[in-house]
């Protein structure tokens, strides 16, 4: 088990808390009747558990009802033609009854996202106030867990990262540090822009920078996509 494992005496001796020297003695047999502790300890530091010293450990054996087993005495008396028409019934039927055994897929938990009416702009600006949003039911995962709300994306300035029609997921509460992509108000209009050194920038080279003034309120950092079967 040692010689399928790269650890070295003294990283046993820390993981599993045997001293080096006890650890020594055990792996060149000279410890005849070693604490079970020390053998477990030891066993588990090399990611294995105790069942995995017993040698020649028996199989479960399958268990058939009475009929298997009729049935697989029969089968095993056919010839071979007999044995080949058993198999490709069997396979035929298996097919079948194999596509109603599917499992279904479990129903998503399902949470509740504020959702901006309004789009905010990846272009020159649109509205973004308070009255602007409203409740939708989205599908809960680690992204939708995360956001504070979506908005819609209009235009396309922040392309190819993120196009027209795009819905983002916006974290309020997390800080954007330049080269991130961020929820910004400018005069009552929200922009979807990177952050740069005192300005806002496109990801599309069409589009000028705009001035970072002390007027620019942030909203949040973009987190990702909100996905269109997300949305309930």
């Amino acid at each position: 088990m040692k010689k399928q494992n790269s650890r070295t005496l003294d990283e046993i001796a820390g993981l599993s808390g045997v001293p080096k020297g006890t650890i020594n003695k055990i792996f060149a047999g000279q410890t005849k009747d070693p604490q079970l502790s020390s053998i477990k300890a030891i066993v588990n530091s090399l990611g294995y558990t105790l069942d995995d010293l017993l040698e020649n450990k028996p199989s479960p054996q399958p268990q058939h009802t009475p009929l298997e087993t009729e049935h697989l005495k029969k089968y095993r008396a056919l010839d071979g033609h007999g044995k080949e028409a058993v198999d490709s019934i069997l396979n035929i039927e298996y097919q079948r009854i194999a596509c109603t055994l599917k499992p279904e897929k479990p129903e998503a938990k399902l949470l509740r996202l504020d959702f901006s009416e309004q789009p905010c702009s990846a272009g020159r600006g649109t509205y973004l106030g308070p009255d602007a949003f409203s409740e939708i039911r989205v599908e809960e995962n680690a992204l939708t867990r995360r956001a504070s709300f979506a908005v819609p994306v209009s235009g396309d300035s922040m392309e190819p990262t993120y196009s027209d029609g795009d819905i983002l997921l916006v974290d309020k509460n997390a800080e954007v540090s330049p080269g991130e992509i961020g929820l910004f108000i400018l005069d009552g209009e929200g922009y979807v822009k990177k952050l740069g050194k005192r300005e806002l920038l496109s990801l599309n080279p069409a589009y000028p920078p705009i001035p970072l003034e002390d007027s620019v309120r942030c909203c949040g950092r973009v987190i990702g996509l909100l996905q269109k079967d997300w949305m309930k």
